[in-house]
């Protein structure tokens, strides 16, 4: 993300000009009106709005615990190259529902970053059809599954932890007209020497 120095400017004058609410509200906005999907780090809002990077994290993190922004998959930051965690807008149950429902390429439900097209890739590399990424129904989380609740074979589990930035556990249920049904919660992996407090 390039940060303009119209952008900037323009921020400054919302902000002097008393129109703005707070720091908060105008951290909120800034990630909001991203619309590149891949979120936004501390250092990209600070260069936006003007804000001091220290005040920036705090205002991050209580927006956090508003339920109003959440981090999203590792990237690199445009301004220190830095391996992040990047924030977004939280999505309300409602809108996770409806991207549930939304399909990419015919066969496979919304896919959210780079890190799951990544994954989905390997999959197809390695044989699997119809893979599928959804929220969990009422749980701030992603899973994959493979057809109709196929299993991955654990090698191929472990060559997509080592090739990608996610891990994927598998849980299995019986069911007692089809047999096992596999499917794999995903997690981002923690990433050794990482520095927590530029977490986003």
């Amino acid at each position: 993300m390039s940060v303009t120095t119209t952008s900037r400017i323009a921020y400054k004058d919302i902000n002097e000009s008393g129109v703005s609410k707070n720091q908060k509200d105008t951290i909120y906005d800034i990630v909001n009106n991203n619309n590149t999907g891949k979120g936004m780090s501390l250092k990209e809002i600070s260069a936006l709005s003007g804000i001091e990077i220290n005040a920036v994290s705090g205002r991050v993190n209580d927006l956090k615990k508003d339920n109003r922004l959440e981090t999203t998959a590792k990237r690199k930051c445009s301004i220190t190259s830095r391996l992040i965690n990047p924030v977004i807008v939280k999505t309300t149950f409602s809108e996770k529902t409806i991207l549930n429902e939304l399909k990419y390429n015919g066969d496979i439900s919304h896919i959210i970053n780079e890190d799951e097209d990544k994954v989905n890739l390997l999959l197809k590399i390695y044989g699997y059809e119809n893979v599928v990424f959804k929220y969990s129904i009422g749980r701030e989380s992603r899973y994959i599954r493979v057809a109709y609740w196929k299993p991955i074979a654990k090698e191929d589990l472990n060559q997509i932890s080592i090739h990608s930035n996610l891990h994927l556990k598998e849980v299995s249920i019986f069911d007692d007209d089809c047999g096992y049904k596999y499917w794999y919660d995903i997690s981002v992996k923690q990433v050794k020497g990482e520095n927590t407090n530029e977490s986003t």
